[in-house]
């Protein structure tokens, strides 16, 4: 899945870009999810699970890391890049290393000269 970086070029008020990767945008478009699970008491006293949204943030003048490409279809994202909060610098997409298969390059030996009638006579 490609990867994008996002600059925060927010030059009039100097804003912190931050971000909501919400579970049913991000996580689906993703594929993976990117919520953490929190185990906290409800109003009856029992232990249950929750699931928290992770989140990233791009200070003023800063670059972000790499996102997944999923971020783009964050509402807040677009609108930020659409205004020009956000700028898009960068789309790397992810490609897997595949290992070298190293082979040795074949060894030349020194042929066997054929012996011919000539030489087998004491060759002339």
């Amino acid at each position: 899945m490609p990867s994008v970086t996002l600059k925060n070029k927010d030059s009039k008020q100097r804003r912190t870009f931050i971000a909501t990767m919400y579970h049913e945008t991000f996580c689906r478009r993703n594929g993976k999810c990117a919520c953490s699970i929190r185990r906290v008491t409800n109003r009856n006293g029992k232990p249950v699970s929750i699931k928290s949204p992770a989140s990233f943030r791009v200070n003023f003048g800063g670059t972000s890391q790499e996102l997944p490409d999923a971020v783009l279809y964050l509402p807040k994202v677009s609108k930020a890049i659409k205004s020009g909060w956000l700028e898009l610098i960068e789309e790397q997409p992810v490609v897997k290393a595949r290992k070298a298969i190293v082979t040795p390059a074949p060894v030349e030996t020194p042929k066997a000269r054929k012996k011919t009638g000539d030489d087998m006579q004491g060759g002339n």
